[in-house]
């Protein structure tokens, strides 16, 4: 027999005798009994034996925490005739309930120490985890679950060891300062923000200054930040708006995108780059930004979304609802819809100059028609028929041809979006 074994059952096999002599209130007694069976009373008080099977089976199954028992004892100052509290804390150490959390490649895996069970059935049931037979572990599904899961998991009378090496909170080297002031309507967006526990959507116009509202929740927090644009023009004037707005060096914020990849406490990063290098990226910053959010449910997007551990989120949109319903997916990825003011709104309070909208109707250009139909002969060949999310798999896989037809797709998005005569309507 091992020498832990042996002590194991050394503690197993003592008895644990304990006085208390005062009054106890009838929910601790509740608690009490399931760790302790009642033994009479005599001139030294009320006379307790510790039940360590009931105790074990009870930690087990959630129904009492290790910090009950210790409040119970030490509150009521139990005097121990047999055994002692530091044989009792062995025990709780040794049978508390426990999770062991770590990475593994991509995955994140949680190998507990005892049958779960019901308790985290809702978690299973809503596919936040999945049970692993062959390897007996719970894998989260999407990194994004992280923090919540550890959180749930330590309320439900867990004790969570966190080998991931994950931080809620990693600070800016510097506490940045916010040059600007916000409009009324930034603040009461900010502070819609803020009482959602530092996450959600908002959803302004065009020329609002959602950018401006965002550089105030950067300083405000004062942790790393991850900022996703849809284009490298607009990565550049988040730059250059950071760098007016904020006390913030040049050298804390970083450019990721192309064959321009740094990373620093403030990195911004094209949504192609944040694609592909997200599982990279994710570790290093606790705040998720992302612009032209109305992009981020597409099927290749939400990949950055779902793969980013950053418990803090902000997503920015002019155009918040899609036609295609798909904003409902927006609001789960990144904390709901907080704020939203239409332009009509803004205008009639004398933020925006007033307008009409006038919906002019445009054809591709003869020679953008050829360049999109050669694109998408390339695609559809690329894509040996293979469905967009099934491409996207393969991607991740680094399959050459998936990656190729991907940036077609993109690039034929492109054409439509930048078309020669929409531009000049």
């Amino acid at each position: 027999m091992k020498l832990s074994e042996v002590g194991t059952q050394r503690v197993l096999s003592q008895e644990f005798v304990f006085y208390i002599d005062e009054w106890i209130d009838e929910e601790d007694y509740e608690l009490l009994k399931k760790f302790a069976r009642y033994l009479g009373r005599d001139r030294r008080g009320s006379k307790f034996v510790i039940d360590v099977n009931r105790l074990i089976e009870n930690l087990r199954k959630g129904e009492i925490k290790p910090d009950d028992v210790i409040d119970i004892l030490t509150g009521y100052e139990a005097e121990f005739v047999s055994g002692s509290m530091d044989g009792v804390m062995e025990i709780l150490n040794r049978y508390i309930p426990r999770i062991y959390v770590k990475r593994v490649g991509h995955e994140i895996l949680l190998q507990p120490n005892t049958y779960l069970g019901d308790t985290v059935k809702d978690l299973r049931e809503s596919g936040v985890l999945k049970y692993d037979k062959d390897r007996r572990v719970f894998v989260l599904t999407k990194p994004m679950y992280f923090f919540e899961v550890v959180h749930t998991l330590r309320t439900r009378g867990f004790e969570v060891v966190d080998e991931t090496g994950f931080k809620d909170r990693i600070p800016l080297p510097i506490k940045p300062t916010f040059r600007g002031s916000l409009r009324e309507y930034q603040k009461e967006a900010l502070e819609a923000w803020r009482r959602n526990n530092y996450r959600g959507v908002i959803s302004l116009p065009t020329g609002a200054g959602k950018t401006i509202i965002a550089i105030a929740a950067i300083c405000e927090l004062s942790i790393r930040t991850l900022i996703v644009t849809y284009t490298k023009e607009q990565m550049f004037q988040w730059e250059e708006k950071l760098l007016e707005f904020t006390n913030i060096p040049k050298y804390m914020v970083g450019q990721f995108y192309g064959e321009s990849k740094r990373v620093a406490p403030i990195t911004i990063a094209t949504y192609q780059s944040a694609f592909r290098y997200i599982e990279m990226l994710s570790p290093y910053f606790s705040l998720l930004i992302v612009d032209e959010a109305h992009h981020l449910p597409a099927d290749k997007f939400k990949h950055i979304a779902e793969n980013a551990i950053a418990r803090y989120r902000m997503a920015l949109s002019a155009t918040v609802v899609r036609e295609d319903g798909k904003h409902t997916e927006l609001f789960a990825l990144m904390g709901g819809l907080v704020y939203h003011k239409s332009a009509t709104a803004l205008a009639d309070e004398g933020y925006l100059a007033p307008f009409r909208i006038i919906t002019v109707k445009v054809a591709l250009t003869s020679d953008e028609k050829l360049r999109y139909r050669k694109l998408l002969e390339e695609y559809r060949k690329l894509a040996s028929g293979h469905t967009f999310e099934e491409l996207l798999t393969l991607a991740k896989h680094r399959d050459p041809k998936a990656i190729e037809a991907i940036r077609i797709r993109s690039e034929l998005i492109q054409l439509v979006h930048n078309a020669v005569e929409k531009l000049e309507a």
